[in-house]
């Protein structure tokens, strides 16, 4: 039992941390990213930024007199070795975490040291570069009585094409409207393919066929209100699959500095906290006993302004812990933390938890869910305090679903 001096300690250790906010983000944070074989061209608040990684030194790239930095850079095929950028109309502040939607298109065909401006007129959001010359592109131009950034922003734009490197654009889809498109990207299974995402009263998955000139259009499972029957991956992925406190967001950004040291690829923004399964398989007897599971809830590197935090938790319950699964048969199933559940929330304690030294527990799931068939049951954790008193701004009072799979085996 942890003595009352202790816990006033820990209670200002707790209170003296630093939340993360937009504002914390340093000027190196790394907004978009573009790899072109060994290169990388990272674009952050005060410019573009190139290194390689065999060296992963880290040096300037000028941008034309006028031009602004913290624009977005282009996805391309493999084997492209253009760069497209395309600059914010006005500074960004230090609140920004990702690139701005840009005005106007340039290229630079000898990696940053001269640049040609390819399009004057149109507001862009998405760009890719295809290695036959092709441009694709979420872009819009400029109306008199419309926000054109804060709708790029948030709906994405029309998806265009430019067979001539972004001196003329053309509807992609002139006779048959699609959503909004959010981003744009070279097929993974097809790629001689466009794949985008859409946005409209729902999220949508797309994909261009150059050949035919046709979009083809699904609701995305995510966005998709009522989803008849996700796949076993698609379940243990979905539902929460992310973080929250009660002040903030726990997130991991790329920065210059850390952009190998942490391996950031294309991602840069991912989940500062972790909960995981610290085996990937367990074996039970069937039937009625202990069933117990050691996990832990880890805070990662490199977030800024915050190297430890407090989680709430009720000791010795299983009262905050939850699974999703797909049982032997695979029929999927869910046992929601049993917080959810209460009427008035109960008083948790606070344990600190730094990086490097994760706050573990031991969970009986038993104690979330009887598992008596024989048989593989593969689940994910669920961790949700969010019912519980917070006892200050830093305490963890949100949700995470666990970030692996992991199996139970029950003989």
């Amino acid at each position: 039992m942890r003595s009352g001096r202790a816990t006033a300690n820990l209670i200002l250790m707790v209170a003296l941390l630093a939340l993360p906010s937009r504002a914390q983000f340093r000027a190196d944070t790394i907004l978009s990213v573009l790899r072109i074989n060994d290169l990388v061209v990272a674009s952050t608040r005060t410019g573009l930024f190139q290194s390689t990684v065999s060296q992963q030194k880290w040096t300037a790239v000028k941008l034309p007199k006028g031009v602004l930095p913290g624009g977005c850079l282009n996805a391309s095929d493999p084997g492209v070795t253009k760069i497209y950028y395309s600059p914010p109309a006005s500074p960004l502040t230090d609140r920004s975490d990702r690139c701005a939607v840009g005005f106007g298109l340039w290229v630079s065909a000898d990696f940053g040291k001269t640049w040609k401006k390819v399009d004057a007129k149109h507001w862009f959001k998405s760009v890719l570069a295809r290695k036959d010359g092709v441009l694709y592109a979420s872009a819009r131009v400029p109306a008199d009585k419309s926000n054109v950034v804060a709708e790029l922003e948030t709906y994405g734009g029309l998806a265009v094409v430019s067979p001539d490197g972004g001196r003329t654009w053309m509807d992609t889809s002139p006779i048959e409207p699609i959503p909004p498109v959010t981003f744009l990207s070279t097929c993974g299974k097809n790629p001689a393919h466009v794949c985008a995402g859409g946005m409209g009263a729902r999220g949508y998955n797309m994909e261009y066929a150059p050949e035919s000139k046709k979009w083809t259009v699904t609701p995305s499972f995510v966005a998709a209100p009522d989803p008849k029957d996700p796949s076993a991956e698609d379940y243990l992925a979905s539902g929460g699959m992310g973080s929250s406190t009660s002040a903030c967001c726990y997130m991991q950004q790329a920065t210059l500095e850390d952009y190998y040291s942490l391996g950031f690829v294309d991602v840069l923004q991912r989940l500062g906290v972790t909960l995981q399964a610290e085996k990937k398989h367990y074996e039970f007897n069937a039937g009625a006993g202990p069933k117990i599971v050691d996990v832990a809830l880890n805070l990662l590197p490199g977030i800024q302004g915050t190297s430890a935090m407090a989680v709430l938790d009720l000791d010795d319950t299983e009262i905050c812990w939850g699974l999703r699964y797909v049982d032997p048969a695979g029929a999927k199933r869910e046992a929601a933390p049993l917080i959810a559940r209460l009427n008035s929330p109960a008083l948790g304690r606070a344990h600190l938890v730094e990086v490097g030294k994760p706050y573990s527990r031991r969970i009986d799931l038993e104690g979330l869910q009887g598992l008596r068939k024989p048989g593989v049951y593969r689940m994910v954790l669920i961790f949700d305090n969010g019912k519980l008193k917070k006892k200050d701004e830093n305490v963890w009072t949100g949700k995470i679903v666990g970030t692996t799979v992991f199996e139970v085996e029950i003989k």
